[in-house]
């Protein structure tokens, strides 16, 4: 029997519902670093008043981020294809979520799938 690997181990679901796909799960933290990062420093500099202690700020609307916008997740890619495997969605697609996720640059939202619920099954990793 063939068995087909995915290129990448692990999944981060953004909070807008996409997903980028990463070897490393050290990769996948990093990203979602420099996610709020962007967003503290974005909110800094469109003037938001704040403290005179830089690491306050910093941590103070990077906790407002994560609650208005949604929290960053890292999943195990193997295990959300289980969970998509033994799903009750059609097998087509099955099969086209399947195949997006085996690919190294995932071009996929979980809204637009409806495949949201199905990540409430599977084990977040420490991000």
């Amino acid at each position: 029997m063939n068995y087909i690997t995915p290129v990448n181990s692990y999944l981060v679901l953004m909070p807008s519902g996409n997903i980028r796909g990463f070897k490393d799960v050290d990769h996948a933290r990093g990203l979602i670093q420099e996610y709020y990062l962007k967003k503290t420093l974005s909110s800094i500099h469109n003037g938001e008043e704040g403290s005179q202690d830089m690491h306050e700020d910093f941590n103070d609307i990077g906790i407002v981020a994560g609650v208005e916008d949604g929290e960053c997740q890292i999943y195990n890619l193997d295990d959300f294809m289980d969970k998509i495997r033994n799903s009750d969605i059609f097998q087509e697609e099955k099969d086209e979520l399947i195949s997006e996720l085996l690919k190294e640059n995932i071009k996929l939202n979980v809204y637009d799938y409806g495949v949201y619920d199905l990540l409430s099954d599977v084990d977040v990793e420490l991000s």
